[in-house]
């Protein structure tokens, strides 16, 4: 499964609504997004097939001109300290809930759409809800609202 440019626009709405985001938070969740595709230590097809959309939905949402270079992405972490520590170092730009809850569901997305989900996505995705402040609750809404976007009428 890839996710398009228009299914990450419909991703981004309906998680973040009529906010904006600030370019400094489209940096850090694109940056989150790359340590979700790296959190089993590979780069599937299906991921690298879908960041270009993604990253495209999300920085139009913060008002970044297409064909802005992007800021690079610093080294992936490899352990769980280390993606503690970069989660740290990004949250300072997700100043506000939308944004962080739309940084949970991007990496969330990219976790699974390789339809193979690994016990280290599953200890990623748990470390970045505890440090983005995301309860269980909240992140099992944040997966039906993916669902709704991609397959409207599937949760019904």
């Amino acid at each position: 499964m890839n996710i398009d440019a228009r299914q990450a626009s419909s991703i981004v709405r309906a998680v973040v609504g009529d906010n904006a985001l600030t370019p400094a938070a489209a940096d850090a969740i694109i940056a989150i997004a790359w340590i979700a595709i790296d959190a089993d230590m590979t780069e599937d097809e299906a991921e690298l097939a879908s960041i270009d959309g993604i990253t495209a939905a999300v920085r139009e949402r913060a008002g970044i001109p297409a064909g802005t270079p992007l800021h690079p992405v610093a080294e992936i972490p490899t352990d769980d300290e280390e993606i503690v520590n970069r989660i740290a170092q990004l949250k300072p730009s997700l100043t506000d809930t939308p944004s962080r809850e739309l940084a949970y569901t991007i990496a969330h997305v990219l976790t699974i759409v390789d339809l193979q989900i690994q016990p280290s996505e599953d200890s990623f995705l748990v470390i970045l809800g505890e440090e983005l402040g995301i309860a269980e609750e909240r992140a099992k809404d944040l997966t039906s609202i993916v669902v709704e976007s991609l397959t409207p009428g599937a949760s019904d």
